[in-house]
């Protein structure tokens, strides 16, 4: 006998901790063991067979993250990430205000974690924020004013992320501050 393979992968990402349940898979398929010979419509099968596979559903257990040594700068992110900052201008007189921009890369839930909050960032008085997501990066670009009249930098911005590789930890990532 002949068979054919068909494999699937699916990415699941748990939100909270508990048991996540993953149905059995079901696979419907037909098939025939006889056909005929169509002048229009070339080989028919004769006799159709609609059938069903089934396969077993997965439970797993799902570890709520650590408390204990959780930076208070968390917002969430699990993974591994790297970010990157921009503004513009860079060239600023009073009153202005100028686009921060984070570009937050990795393999991990970029969609499900709050920002980084922009509190820590002394000189600068945050207006909002307009973010975007793709499969691999989140870039949120922020609304800023200096609040003095000659700021000399955006300082490092630090994220903070639960890495769930061996040793799993938080760990903390910055930005490089942009000069002036």
């Amino acid at each position: 006998r002949t068979f054919v393979v068909f494999e699937t992968t699916k990415r699941y990402l748990p939100t909270q901790s508990g048991d996540l349940v993953i149905p059995g898979p079901l696979l419907r398929f037909a098939y025939a063991t006889r056909f005929d010979e169509n002048f229009v419509t070339g080989r028919v099968p004769a006799d159709r067979h609609d059938a069903f596979a089934f396969g077993r559903r997965l439970t797993l257990h799902v570890e709520p993250l650590p408390a204990a040594n959780r930076p208070d700068e968390f917002t969430g992110a699990v993974g591994r990430f790297t970010i990157h900052a921009a503004a513009d201008p860079r060239s600023l007189s009073a009153g202005e205000s100028l686009k921060l921009t984070l570009r937050i890369e990795g393999d991990g839930n970029l969609e499900f974690f709050e920002p980084p909050r922009l509190d820590s960032i002394v000189g600068f008085h945050v207006f909002g924020k307009i973010e975007s997501t793709t499969a691999a990066v989140r870039t949120i670009t922020y609304d800023v004013a200096p609040l003095s009249d000659a700021p000399t930098e955006v300082p490092a911005i630090p994220f903070v992320f639960f890495d769930t590789r061996e040793p799993a930890s938080y760990r903390v990532v910055t930005t490089r501050a942009i000069q002036f």
